[in-house]
């Protein structure tokens, strides 16, 4: 029991020790390449924010014909099924069975 009791200690100890040595000094001055990299990623939103506005806004477009309007003609298939819609079948739901008590 003590045995266990020991190395659990050093164990924390240990652990805590490897935490306290990664994380270096509070104190501590940024390094020239951290300096160099918030220099560069300035630069890159700067030249962002330079960017001319798009030429058109993208999002929905209001008009059109709807399903009738015009558009490229398409062969149709059997059953007027054309290549590319999508077809959804609807059959009536099948009648349940009333459950009997137990």
């Amino acid at each position: 029991m003590r045995v266990l009791s020991v190395v659990v200690i050093l164990g924390a100890v240990w652990v805590s020790g490897a935490l306290a040595s990664r994380r270096g000094p509070a104190a501590e001055t940024p390094r020239a390449t951290d300096l160099l990299r918030a220099k560069r990623l300035a630069e890159e939103v700067e030249e962002r924010r330079r960017l001319p506005p798009p030429a058109t806004r993208s999002g929905w477009k209001r008009g059109g014909g709807g399903w009738a309007g015009p558009g490229p003609a398409r062969s149709g298939g059997a059953s007027g099924e054309r290549d590319g819609d999508a077809v959804i079948h609807v059959a009536p739901s099948k009648p349940r069975r009333a459950r009997t008590p137990r």
